[in-house]
C-alpha cells in the first residue's frame, strides 16, 4: 500500500502508523470523520487492507457483535460470502443494511507513464461549461466533491473520451471517465489517458493519491484500471441505515 494511501486509511480510523500489526482485526466505536473516503462516509464501515480489517461504527452494540463474530477471522478471507452473510444478519437486527462493497485501486510504487499515440487536451474547468451535461464524469457544483483535473481526446473535432478526477477525501482524488466510440481503435484509449493523468497528478501533487474504485462484477472497469499501472489497495464495504 503506498503512503498516502495509508494515510488516508489511518486518518479515516483515527489510528496511527504502529496501530496496523500483521493479522490484527481492529474494531472502534467513532462516527465517521467528514473528510474521510466518502465509501467511509456511513454510520459502519469496514476496510480490508492487507493484514488488517478495520471496522468502525457509531452502533456500539454492532460492534461488539461485529467483534465477537469476526474478532480474530484472517483478513486474507474475510470477505467470503458466508462472512458478508453474517454481517447483513448482524446489522439487520439494528436497522442498518451493506448499501455499497468493491474494490479500490491506487497506482503501482513502480508508476510509469505509457506513452501512446494519443494526444489528450487538458481542460480548463474554470471555463467549462460545455462538458456540465456529462454528468457521470464531473461534478462542477458540489464544493467538496468537485472535479479538479480533467482530459479530453478528440479525433478531428468528435469527442471520442473524457476523463476526470475528483475529489473524494482528504487525500484521495477519484477517477471517473466516458467513451463515445465503440471503434477498435480507440480500445485502449481510456487506459491511455488514466494513466497519463495519474502520471501528472503524482508529478504536481505530493499531497494528493489519484485512485479508482469499482465493484467487483464490473470487469472492464478492473482491468482498465490494471492497464493503467494501478493495483487492488484495499475492499471496502459501507453500511448505512434502511
Amino acid at each position: 500500500m503506498r503512503n498516502l494511501t495509508k494515510k488516508q486509511i489511518l486518518y479515516d480510523f483515527d489510528l496511527e502508523n504502529d496501530d496496523l500489526v500483521k493479522n490484527k482485526n481492529i474494531f472502534l466505536n467513532m462516527k465517521f470523520k467528514k473528510e474521510s473516503l466518502t465509501y467511509n462516509l456511513y454510520p459502519t464501515s469496514i476496510i480490508g487492507c492487507g493484514k488488517n480489517i478495520l471496522v468502525k461504527s457509531d452502533n456500539k452494540e454492532i460492534l461488539e457483535k461485529l467483534k465477537n463474530e469476526f474478532g480474530d477471522f484472517p483478513s486474507e478471507w474475510f470477505f467470503e460470502y458466508e462472512n458478508i452473510y453474517k454481517i447483513d444478519k448482524i446489522i439487520g437486527k439494528y436497522g442498518q443494511k451493506i448499501v455499497n462493497y468493491g474494490p479500490v485501486f491506487e497506482p503501482n510504487k513502480n508508476f510509469k507513464k505509457i506513452e501512446g499515440p494519443y494526444i489528450f487536451e487538458k481542460i480548463d474547468l474554470k471555463n467549462a461549461e460545455k462538458y456540465r451535461k456529462y454528468k457521470f464524469v464531473f461534478d462542477f457544483d458540489d464544493p467538496y466533491f468537485n472535479s479538479k483535473f480533467a482530459y479530453a481526446y478528440y479525433d478531428d473535432k468528435k469527442l471520442i473520451g473524457l476523463g476526470s478526477f475528483s475529489k473524494n477525501s482528504k487525500y484521495f482524488w477519484e477517477f471517473s471517465c466516458q467513451k463515445f466510440s465503440k471503434d477498435p481503435k480507440y480500445k485502449k484509449i481510456m487506459a491511455y489517458m488514466l494513466n497519463n493523468m495519474t502520471y501528472e497528478i503524482l508529478k504536481n501533487n505530493k499531497e494528493i493519491m489519484p485512485i479508482t474504485a469499482s465493484q467487483f462484477s464490473h470487469i472492464d472497469s478492473m482491468n482498465l484500471s490494471i492497464n493503467a499501472g494501478y493495483r487492488l489497495a484495499f475492499t471496502f464495504m459501507s453500511i448505512d441505515r434502511k
